[in-house]
């Protein structure tokens, strides 16, 4: 993602989700952490949306936490403190100053002395303390998220705090976007269309629908687009009538449609565009009845 939104935008994010929270309560969102592919191997990094949406910032093992009390709202983003040897294998933690150009906040601390910090809050709270977290998690996953994790461990030590789920006050601020957001829409539309574009001037018959993929891929990380939202569905021929076809590894034969549906994203706002197109650039008549039918609904 090479081009950041303006800090203000985060800013006013976090100030309108501070106006629904109740006096005596906490909103804790966690950035996420890195995967393991296989030994020493990770996956790339790809942040929690809420903790991006209302930070600007896609780094891993962060946590943000606002608080409110007696009217008074206090923003902390915990960081990780610098490690020489890190350093050297895998670079320099987010600093604060980089923290605070991206995302507007002003005060910080370290990881290690996060617990320590809720801890304190909770018990000026009087026992009368609300925890607010994301408490989305993937349907099809069984793993616990950061989220319920912290939930059940704060949940033990602190009997009387009320866990209640921030989810439904993010979607209300995110269902309508805002003039900077629908600039990072355009934006990814844009990149997707000149993708789809490169794609069908490059087609022929017998091309492999994974090439048809290489120019895609190649359009989106020269725009700086460097992680996919979805995989996208290249599909050539009966594979078309595949719902959710991502093998995109056939060869597309002389006559064949190729059915696109696929996006980019900017900042982490993506497109989704579905075209269809015939590999050696000529619509047959019959594929043409077609096209105009549907396009007629």
């Amino acid at each position: 993602m090479p081009l950041t939104m303006d800090p203000k935008e985060f800013v006013n994010r976090r100030q309108r989700l501070a106006e629904k929270m109740p006096d005596h309560s906490a909103l804790v969102l966690f950035s996420g952490v890195l995967k393991t592919r296989s030994g020493d191997d990770k996956y790339p990094f790809s942040p929690n949306r809420s903790f991006y949406y209302l930070t600007g910032i896609a780094r891993s093992k962060l946590i943000l936490m606002i608080t409110k009390r007696t009217g008074i709202v206090t923003e902390t983003l915990f960081l990780q403190r610098p490690n020489e040897l890190e350093a050297k294998w895998t670079g320099a933690v987010l600093s604060d100053q980089e923290a605070r150009k991206q995302s507007g906040i002003e005060h910080f601390d370290y990881l290690d002395e996060w617990l320590q910090s809720f801890g304190t809050f909770v018990r000026r709270c009087e026992g009368k303390c609300s925890l607010y977290l994301d408490l989305y998690r993937d349907q099809w996953s069984d793993e616990l998220t950061p989220a319920e994790s912290f939930a059940e461990e704060a949940q033990k030590k602190y009997r009387t705090l009320q866990i209640q789920d921030a989810g439904p006050w993010l979607k209300e601020l995110r269902m309508v976007k805002s003039p900077a957001e629908i600039v990072e829409i355009k934006r990814a539309i844009a990149i997707t269309d000149k993708a789809i574009r490169r794609m069908w001037s490059h087609s022929r018959p017998g091309i492999m629908e994974y090439e048809l993929e290489a120019h895609y891929d190649f359009t989106l990380k020269s725009h700086g687009v460097r992680e996919l939202p979805y995989l996208p569905i290249i599909a050539s021929g009966l594979n078309a009538t595949v719902l959710h076809y991502e093998d995109n590894d056939q060869r597309a034969e002389d006559g064949d449609l190729v059915l696109l549906d696929l996006g980019a994203a900017s900042n982490y706002y993506a497109a989704d565009i579905s075209r269809t197109f015939p590999v050696n650039g000529r619509f047959t008549e019959r594929q043409k009845g077609r096209s105009r039918r549907k396009s007629k609904k």
